[in-house]
């Protein structure tokens, strides 16, 4: 078993840390084409956040699913619960879960946990900019039936 260093650097618009409430996004996208061939991609996404005092939790879930001719050529999906914890106004810490899964990268499950901190470097009105960083384990349960951690 191995830690690995996770580093991320995001720029990203419009984020709001530790607001109060619940806010909800959904997202389902069909895509059918008929002619010289047929194919089908079926995309859905749910994302939940939910803040309260300097607290943020956020639930997210995605599916894809691609087929041409009945034949899939692609499917995967992903669960992730993530907790931030509001330090001050440029320091947040965060923890969080995710599972996956790829069949046609090899994967059947995949598990990561990680732990970190995020630093806001600009924050204006409609604009945000921070640097994350933190600690990664995580765990793949392959078609093969072998596990590999790391």
């Amino acid at each position: 078993m191995r830690f690995c260093l996770l580093i991320s650097f995001f720029i990203f618009s419009a984020t709001a840390f530790a607001e109060e409430g619940f806010k909800n996004e959904s997202e389902a996208g069909i895509v059918v084409n008929n002619g010289n061939s047929k194919s089908q991609s079926y995309n859905l996404k749910q994302t939940n956040h939910y803040g309260w005092d300097a607290n943020e939790m956020k639930f997210q879930a995605l599916y894809l699913n691609v087929s041409s001719l009945g034949i899939t050529s692609a499917e995967n999906w992903t669960f992730s619960l993530r907790y931030d914890r509001v330090l001050n106004p440029a320091w947040i810490l965060f923890v969080a879960e995710t599972a996956s899964g790829d069949r046609f990268a090899g994967i059947n499950q995949k598990y990561a946990s990680d732990i970190g901190a995020k630093y806001l470097i600009l924050k204006d009105e409609g604009f945000s900019w921070s640097a994350e960083g933190g600690y990664r384990y995580s765990e793949e349960h392959r078609t093969d039936r072998t596990i590999h951690s790391q």
